[in-house]
């Protein structure tokens, strides 16, 4: 009988890595062999109390209070794109993720399986605000793996770590995303922790090309722009860059955040996300998972810095750490160094997807091993 494998990540928030990360972890550990579920985390918030009727009281506020000024800049549209939008995750939820929505009480989940694996994503990231045990598997006496959890950060605040020191010391097996938070975590727990690749990186650009929408999203050509954070400055360059090369912009509709002016927004779930980069000239953003995707999919494509390299809550690092690996430092943009785009590269391919596959190997040789019960070499 195959052994019963429980996935710990978030899967309540609508962001195409959280979902493409969730799906690409799935799929790995069932080609090993598993019979794999993501649990659904949608009734756990802080110390696993269930709050559902105040979550979605706060979702109702921010609803209406980003819908008020995303209504002037997106038009009367805005409530078709987001509908849209939340139709396309919950197919993608339905059709590519195997979700368990059984899991409360948390003590009982022993008894439906073997192994529970905390997924990728920043779920470790260590916010002052909110804590939950949850996603570090607290609940279990199972067989704990952690599979390139982020802490999202280069600085760990010394009251977060009395907190998680006595949960990641139970874990069986432990590595992260980045170099940085492997160093950090193995500090805490005082054993070597090793930094692997993001899930989404353990699937070729082929077999992620499998997901992609069967017809074309726009049908000029364009270049994307993805943006977490807005940002006047990579706008205002991404805008001229479009003009300079006679091509449209592309954006999406992200509720709750500054909108950019385009000649088209979509609305897009993870597959359209993926299609969107498959399908432009040029991707500009600032996000890990575009990037990761832009890669894949052998596109021209900028990173720009989110955060100054000072700031106290800069998550640069996954970025950093992944363009370093790849000998790609040069294509991760800040503000004071946009006159670089002009004079990038064209990218050595052949050369990425080497690093890409020895890295793949290793990694999926580490996961192989912690969920085998193997001692981690």
């Amino acid at each position: 009988m195959k052994k019963k494998i429980a996935i710990i990540t978030w899967v309540k928030y609508l962001n195409f890595g959280t979902f493409l990360q969730a799906y690409a972890l799935q799929q790995i550990i069932r080609r090993l062999g598993y019979d794999v579920s993501i649990l659904d985390d949608s009734s756990i918030f802080e110390e696993g109390v269930i709050i559902k009727k105040f979550q979605f009281l706060r979702l109702i506020y921010r609803c209406l209070y980003s819908g008020l000024s995303d209504i002037s800049c997106y038009g009367i549209n805005y409530f078709y794109l987001i509908k849209k939008e939340r139709r396309y995750y919950r197919l993608f939820r339905k059709y590519y993720l195997n979700i368990d929505s059984n899991v409360l009480p948390l003590n009982k989940l022993d008894q439906k399986y073997d192994i529970f694996v905390c997924g990728s994503d920043q779920i470790w990231y260590p916010s002052m605000n909110i804590f939950s045990p949850y996603y570090y598997l607290s609940f279990t006496n199972k067989r704990k793996v952690a599979y390139a959890p982020s802490i999202g950060t280069t600085k760990y605040p010394f009251c977060f770590v009395e907190k998680v020191k006595p949960l990641l010391q139970r874990f069986d097996a432990i590595s992260v995303r980045e170099k940085v938070g492997a160093e950090i975590i193995g500090s805490i727990v005082g054993r070597e922790v090793d930094a692997v690749l993001d899930p989404t990186l353990l699937l070729t650009g082929e077999e992620w090309g499998r997901l992609l929408s069967s017809e074309r999203l726009y049908k000029r050509k364009y270049i994307l722009c993805y943006l977490l954070s807005y940002n006047e400055t990579y706008v205002r360059y991404v805008q001229n860059f479009a003009r300079e090369h006679a091509l449209s912009l592309v954006t999406f509709v992200l509720p709750g955040r500054k909108c950019i002016p385009s000649d088209k927004v979509l609305a897009a779930g993870p597959c359209e996300f993926l299609s969107a980069i498959h399908e432009a000239e040029f991707v500009f953003t600032d996000s890990f998972h575009c990037t990761i995707f832009s890669l894949l999919f052998k596109k021209r494509f900028c990173t720009f810095k989110r955060f100054s390299d000072d700031a106290s809550n800069n998550q640069n690092s996954r970025i950093d750490n992944l363009l370093g690996i790849l000998n790609l430092k040069s294509y991760f943009i800040g503000m004071g160094q946009l006159d670089a785009v002009k004079n990038l590269s064209p990218i050595d391919y052949e050369a990425v997807e080497a690093t890409l596959q020895s890295e793949r190997k290793r990694s999926i040789r580490y996961l192989k091993d912690a969920l085998s019960c193997k001692e981690i070499t």
